[in-house]
C-alpha cells in the first residue's frame, strides 16, 4: 500500500528507474531537464508526475491536457500504474491523492489539476506471411511469431500514440524465413484479464494504411502473446 505524502524539499527520482523500458526510460529523462523543478507546460506536469517517489506509488504513464471546455481551463492528467504481471492499469485513489498532493509544491497557483483514470486498449495482432522457399512453412510461422514478441517485448507504447504497421511489416520482411508479407490486421482484445474498452481499429487506420491512431487519453498495449499473436506462413 503507498504511503501519504508530505513534501520535502529532496526530490529523489522515482526509485523504479531500473525497472523501466528504454522508452519510458526517454520519457522521463527528457521531462526532468525540461520541468526545472516547476510545472508551467503540459511536458513538465507529466515529468512531475513521473518523479513522484515509489513509496507514494508508481506511475508508470502519464499525458496531461488542457480542458478547453473548463471554465477554469482545468488540467486534465491521465494517469496508468502497472499491475502484478507488468501489465497496465488503473491507479487506486490513494495513490490519486498523494499524486495530487505531490504536484502541489511545483504547480502554477492558477491551475487546476483533475487526475483521471487513462483508457487501455488491449489489441491482437494477425498475420500471414510467405515462407521462403528454402525454408518450411512451420519455421517461417515460428521465426515470424518470435519477431514480434521480440519487437512487442520492446515496443512499450504511450499515451497517444500510434501503432506503426509499417514498422511492423517490415521487422516480419526482414527475416529470412519470410518473402513476404501477405496480410496483418489488428483488432481489440477484450475478455478477462483485459480492458473493456472497444475500438474500431479499421475506421482509425490512416487512408496510407501505415498507423492506426488513438485519442491522446487512449493507450495501445499487447500481452499474452500466446493468445494475441496470431499468425501463420504458407
Amino acid at each position: 500500500m503507498a504511503g501519504s505524502v508530505e513534501v520535502e524539499n529532496d526530490d529523489p527520482i522515482n526509485s523504479t528507474l531500473t525497472d523501466l523500458t528504454n522508452d519510458e526510460i526517454r520519457m522521463l529523462v527528457s521531462g526532468i531537464y525540461s520541468s526545472q523543478n516547476r510545472a508551467v507546460t503540459a511536458a513538465d506536469y507529466e515529468a512531475v508526475c513521473y518523479r513522484m517517489p515509489a513509496q507514494f506509488g508508481v506511475i508508470k504513464r502519464v499525458t496531461a491536457t488542457r480542458d478547453l471546455f473548463s471554465p477554469r481551463r482545468a488540467l486534465n492528467l491521465y494517469v496508468l500504474g502497472e499491475n502484478n504481471n507488468k501489465n497496465l492499469g488503473n491507479v487506486g485513489q490513494e495513490i490519486k491523492d498523494n499524486l495530487k498532493t505531490w504536484i502541489q509544491q511545483y504547480k502554477s497557483i492558477s491551475d487546476s489539476i483533475d487526475i483521471l483514470d487513462g483508457k487501455i486498449i488491449n489489441f491482437q495482432v494477425k498475420f500471414t506471411v510467405l515462407s521462403n522457399a528454402a525454408f518450411d512453412a512451420v519455421d517461417a510461422t515460428i521465426a515470424a511469431n518470435k519477431a514480434l514478441r521480440d519487437y512487442f517485448g520492446r515496443r512499450k507504447y504511450n499515451f497517444g500514440e500510434s501503432i506503426n504497421i509499417s514498422q511492423i511489416s517490415k521487422r516480419l520482411n526482414d527475416l529470412e524465413q519470410v518473402d513476404d508479407v501477405l496480410k496483418i490486421s489488428f483488432r481489440v482484445k477484450n475478455g478477462p484479464n483485459y480492458s473493456s474498452v472497444d475500438y474500431n481499429f479499421i475506421a482509425n487506420t490512416t487512408a496510407d494504411g501505415r498507423y492506426i491512431k488513438i485519442p491522446e487519453d487512449f493507450i495501445f498495449e499487447i500481452k499474452k502473446y500466446d493468445e494475441t499473436i496470431v499468425g501463420e506462413a504458407i
